[in-house]
């Protein structure tokens, strides 16, 4: 039976593999140890120094104690696919050393990180995985996925009787991110489908005719102007605009007047949001240059109804016909 220590005893690599064997594989924390970053030129990343743990067996485990910042090269990037390489903290039970090396992905348009191995060969840690684009020339933070705290892959180390459940916390995190995503989203649908339904009611208010819809005004205008001249003698006298069917004109400069919809319409907040606004510009033009072309009519009743009189009463003078 294996007891450590004892006094004067000598022991064997397995024997203090026996002392370890209590502690679970993982890092020794996720702040800086063996933290994976781009490196500093090309296809490449860095490795921080840190203490790693492993197992040879159910019954002996391992310490590796990284002690320098180590660089690592990666292979070159194919053109149309994708790969995930991962930076592997590994115990290499046949040639009897712990080493990190870059586990290269298989080539994909949707590549997938292969689990580690834990056989009577190798034990691994997986410390990052790097997606490695087509084409890609460079390596950032961006494309380095962390996976220290990832108990699938890595962890961190504890004891066999306490220790933090990174599992459980990274799950939690996980769900909070994926929520975060998911109403984000759905606030940005939100947005966009509230800006899509008020364009589509800009468009649908100025896709009508303007000139047609203001040419039927002029038309009911004239004949209620006719209407009010039947019965009606030559003369100089004055009527009111009411009498004449003029009773909505006014002399508000055009420059007071507002477009309905165009006024409230905001801020534009894009290209279509403008070509909106540039059509309301030219419908309000539009109706401006009717309501010059309404005044214009009203003076010509006017003065055609200042030239007569009623048949009954009135007094003529000069010449009559």
């Amino acid at each position: 039976m294996i007891c450590f220590p004892l006094d004067n005893t000598p022991y064997e690599a397995k024997d203090m593999g026996a002392f370890l064997a209590t502690r679970t594989r993982g890092v020794f924390s996720a702040d800086g140890n063996l933290a994976v970053t781009p490196g500093e030129n090309g296809l490449s990343v860095c490795v921080s120094p840190g203490l790693a743990w492993l197992r040879w067996s159910s019954f002996w485990g391992v310490c590796a104690l990284q002690e320098q910042t180590l660089p690592l090269a990666l292979d070159a990037a194919d053109g149309v696919l994708r790969r995930i390489d991962t930076i592997v903290c590994r115990l290499d039970k046949v040639n009897n050393r712990a080493e990190i090396v870059v586990k290269k992905g298989a080539f994909s348009s949707d590549p997938v990180i292969a689990p580690p191995v834990r056989d009577a060969n190798y034990d691994e840690l997986y410390l990052a995985a790097v997606q490695i684009g087509a084409g890609a020339i460079g390596i950032s933070a961006s494309d380095i996925t962390d996976l220290r705290l990832d108990e699938t892959y890595c962890g961190l180390m504890r004891d066999g009787v306490t220790g933090i459940p990174t599992q459980t916390l990274h799950a939690q995190w996980a769900a909070f991110f994926a929520r975060a995503q998911q109403d984000t989203s759905a606030w940005q649908q939100a947005a966009e489908a509230g800006f899509t339904a008020w364009l589509q009611r800009m468009q649908e208010l100025f896709a009508e005719d303007p000139a047609g819809s203001l040419q039927t005004q002029l038309d009911a205008l004239s004949d209620s102007t006719q209407d009010a001249l039947a019965g009606k003698a030559a003369a100089m006298h004055t009527h009111t605009k009411s009498e004449v069917g003029l009773g909505n004109v006014n002399n508000t400069a055009d420059s007071e007047k507002s477009v309905k919809y165009a006024a409230s319409a905001g801020a534009a907040v894009d290209q279509t949001a403008r070509n909106a606004a540039a059509v309301a510009q030219t419908a309000a033009n539009t109706a401006r240059n009717a309501a010059a072309v309404a005044q214009t009519a009203a003076n010509t009743a006017q003065t055609a109804a200042n030239a007569r009189m009623p048949y009954a009463g009135g007094t003529f003078t000069g010449h009559v016909a």
